[in-house]
């Protein structure tokens, strides 16, 4: 840990992008408080005052909505950045008087409770790939769908889980690309599409499927879309066995070219 700092893990609601620039502030601020803590930088009162008048807004804000669990969790937030910067007292009496609350004990009961199903969803899914065809990944799919909720506990773990898929499929696209296994392929990338289409990988990895098929213009068009999309790794394209059909070709080097 170069930094010597501790770690702060904030979640925002967007898909392959950078977040606002409250939390960006909030980022900095973070590595600010942590380094007057650990003395790299001189203690600042600014910054410190900066830091409490945001979470504050914040707490106030979600109380006012009778929001207490997230009164709860932007307070404890607010202790972690400034605990052993100044006195806080008040913020500790408040964690505490918000923890007594009913919405409060539940959330945290809730949270207890979601973390094993959670675990043992992802479980289930890891043989699915091998076991389950495309007819059930869609209902499957449908399903977490339509219990994708943002403002629910257990919604959001089904957007959680949304994205663990995406992550397992680009895992099992690119063992399936390497291993030539065209049926854990196509069924993965059936998964993919459905939880995360415009992933310039997705598109990449229906290229290397096409290729090891021998459909060309397929292929071509995958990549070119999995390119525009943003994919620049010419390394990995260049060295990728499914596309030797097209290596040495005036479409592949013109697709090649085109990567910035």
């Amino acid at each position: 840990n170069k930094l010597n700092t501790n770690y702060q893990i904030t979640n925002f609601n967007g898909i392959h992008e950078w977040p606002s620039d409250s939390l960006f502030e909030e980022a900095v601020l973070w590595f600010e408080c942590n380094a007057m803590k650990n003395n790299s930088i001189l203690k600042n009162d600014k910054i410190i005052n900066q830091t409490i008048s945001i979470f504050e807004n914040q707490i106030k804000n979600h109380e006012s909505l009778n929001n207490f669990y997230l009164a709860y969790i932007k307070t404890l937030t607010l202790i972690n950045y400034i605990n052993n910067l100044t006195d806080i007292t008040g913020f500790s009496k408040k964690f505490n008087d918000l923890k007594t609350k009913n919405e409060v004990k539940n959330a945290l009961k809730e949270i207890e409770d979601l973390k094993v199903l959670e675990l043992a969803i992802q479980k289930s899914y890891y043989s699915a790939f091998q076991a389950k065809d495309t007819i059930w990944w869609a209902s499957e799919l449908k399903n977490i769908e339509q219990k994708s909720d943002k403002n629910t506990l257990k919604g959001q773990l089904f957007y959680r889980i949304k994205n663990f898929l995406g992550i397992m499929c680009y895992s099992n696209c690119n063992s399936a690309t390497k291993q030539g296994n065209i049926s854990l392929l196509k069924n993965t990338l059936f998964v993919y599409k459905n939880v995360s289409e415009n992933n310039p990988d997705y598109y990449y990895f229906s290229a290397c499927l096409n290729g090891l098929l021998n459909n060309r213009n397929a292929t071509i068009e995958n990549l070119s879309k999995a390119i525009e999309l943003g994919f620049n790794d010419i390394a990995q394209i260049q060295n990728e066995y499914a596309f030797n059909q097209l290596k040495g070709t005036r479409e592949f080097s013109d697709l090649l070219s085109t990567i910035q």
